[in-house]
Parts: structure tokens; sequence; C-alpha cells
């Protein structure tokens, strides 16, 4: 089987990756989604754009990854590859894996997490993914933020000649969704935010046969990684 192409590209062999995997049994994209969206200060966090961080709270260390708008331009382009295909989020092979357990979870922001609220079109693909938007006009949320996760669907610059809240089929490496123009006018202005948090199912080596470098790789990651957190060498 080829490998998934991601907004984010193909996996690098010998590569270290924390992983969300599907299944038939598995809860529904949609319980795993912030909403709405959690704003932090990423600059008093220590977090940036670049690389992913660990985080202690309340007694369990989280990865905390930034997923970028180059790759992932939309809120709602990363949610669709994980209802696709799952999450696969490469770490650093000198992470200090010690301090995961199977509490730890993978926290992912975008900087367009959180985006001034709109109402989405009445047509729009996607309904509030909580099936909450009844309850979020009573939450206590600042009014340059939005106030549903709806809108990450609603959220699109299509760079084509497309009118104000219209449909159109968002194109991915590897699949498409229905996702909507922004509906205008309006300044699209954004903050950074959790969008999602996500169970870590296995952390993936994968092979490099022409080096064999993830025989190694594979003993100084299994080395430290809790037992309970599966360690697998993967193919690609």
């Amino acid at each position: 089987m080829p490998a998934v192409v991601r907004g984010c590209g193909t996996r690098v062999k010998n590569g270290v990756y924390a992983e969300t995997l599907l299944g038939p049994d598995g809860h529904p994209i949609e319980c795993f989604i912030k909403d709405p969206a959690m704003p932090i200060d990423a600059q008093a966090m220590g977090l940036t754009q670049i690389g992913i961080k660990l985080i202690e709270h309340d007694g369990v260390t989280h990865i905390f990854d930034w997923v970028g708008e180059g790759y992932y331009p939309n809120v709602s382009d990363f949610i669709e590859e994980v209802r696709r295909f799952g999450a696969s989020r490469r770490l650093p092979s000198n992470l200090d894996f010690s301090k995961l357990s199977v509490s730890s979870r993978l926290i992912l922001l975008h900087s367009r997490a959180l985006t001034p609220g709109f109402d989405p079109p009445v047509d729009s693909p996607q309904r509030c993914p909580r099936i909450i938007k009844a309850m979020h006009d009573r939450l206590s949320l600042p009014v340059d933020t939005h106030i549903c996760a709806q809108q990450w669907w609603a959220d699109h610059d299509a760079k084509e000649r497309l009118l104000p809240g219209e449909r159109y089929t968002r194109e991915m490496p590897s699949f498409s969704y229905a996702a909507q123009q922004r509906p205008g006018p309006y300044v699209p202005l954004s903050k950074v935010g959790i969008f999602m948090t996500l169970p870590i199912h296995q952390i993936a080596v994968v092979r490099d046969p022409s080096t064999d470098a993830h025989t190694k790789t594979m003993e100084k990651v299994g080395g430290s990684l809790s037992p309970d957190i599966p360690l697998n060498l993967v193919d690609e």
C-alpha cells in the first residue's frame, strides 16, 4: 500500500511519530474537537510553529504541537485528514520519552483556531461538530473570537473567484472535502488556540532499509518509553 501523502508530505525514513489510529470501534473525530477552541498564550508557554513541546499539567505530560498554517491553511484541513487517516505527528528522536504515559495526549494548536465570530451560511457543509451550538451563546468568550467550531469549514480563502459564503471542493493531497469561502465583508483576524486533543495510541519508527538506522532509533526510544505505550516499527 502506498504511503499516504498528508498536508505536510510523506513520512521520512527513520522518523519517529506519535500516532492516533483509526478503528471500527473508535470514537468519531468530533469527540476530540475543542469546541469552542481554547485560547492560549503561546509565547508565555514557549510554543512556536516549529517543533513540539512537552508540557506537564496536573501531573501528566502532554505533547503540544502547533499545526503549521503553511501545510494546513485551514483548521478543517487537519481535522478532515485525521478523520480519514488518523494522526501522525513527527517527534524528535531525542525527546524525553520517559515523561510520556498512557494518559498523555497530543494537543494540537493552529494559528486560525480562534477567528472573529460569524454565523456560517445556512447551507454550511458542516454543522456544529459537538452539537452544542445553542450553548455557545451563553459562554463567556471574547467578542473577537469564534463561538463555534462549525466556522472552521466556512473560514476558507479558496483563492478562486467565489462569492462570500460560496461552497467549493477543498482539495488536499490525498482527499477532498466540502468547504465554504469566508463570508464577507469582514477582516479575517485570528488567534492561536487549541482546536483538538488526541490520544496517543503508539509511537512509530519508520523503517530505513538502506541503512538500518531505525534499529538504533528503536533502541533509543524504547529504552525510555513507558512499556504501556506501544512502540512499533512500520514500513512507511
